[in-house]
């Protein structure tokens, strides 16, 4: 059993710092980036996206949810109601609920609207020129709900990362 213990633990601590890291990156650092510049940020975009980045992520918190609902369900014998109700259980609920509220909202929200913003930009080579304009204008809208949902994300994950960090002491 401590095999799973370790292994558990190397996952959530592993994804879990590399996702709410790309989180943060991305939310106040690369996101605003890219906006200012413009279109020069295609060539950035493409370079994540041949590195498979937004397929990485979505894998990655999974894994971390799923290893922190195991070690989870370990800690608390079986999700038992009594550790619920001490403020170690307390906290490492309210760290779960925010990040499966991450995980559901970057998988429903940023990764489909994303999805959506760079089939539109691919389809501008072959578009008209006087509906470039409207497909950019469409790609931009989602790109910024996109930004916007990845900021809530990122915050979301932040709380889970703090609580968590802490709720062992509590």
């Amino acid at each position: 059993m401590e095999g799973e213990l370790i292994a558990l633990r190397v996952i959530h601590v592993l994804g879990g710092t590399f996702w709410a890291g790309s989180l943060l990156f991305m939310s106040f650092f690369l996101l605003p980036s890219l906006a200012e510049a413009g279109p020069a940020a295609g060539a950035v975009s493409a370079g994540l996206e041949k590195r498979k980045l937004l397929d990485w992520l979505p894998v990655v918190a999974l894994l971390t949810v799923l290893s922190g609902l195991r070690l989870l369900m370990r800690a608390s014998g079986g999700f038992g109601g009594a550790f619920f109700r001490t403020t170690q259980g307390e906290a490492y609920l309210v760290a779960a609920i925010a990040a499966i509220l991450a995980l559901v909202l970057g998988l429903t929200v940023s990764r489909p609207a994303m999805n959506a913003a760079g089939r539109l930009v691919a389809q501008l080579p072959d578009a008209a020129p006087d509906a470039r304009a409207g497909l950019m204008a469409q790609a931009a809208a989602l790109r910024l709900k996109s930004a916007k949902a990845v900021r809530v994300i990122a915050l979301l994950v932040l709380l889970s990362a703090l609580v968590m960090s802490v709720a062992r002491y509590l």
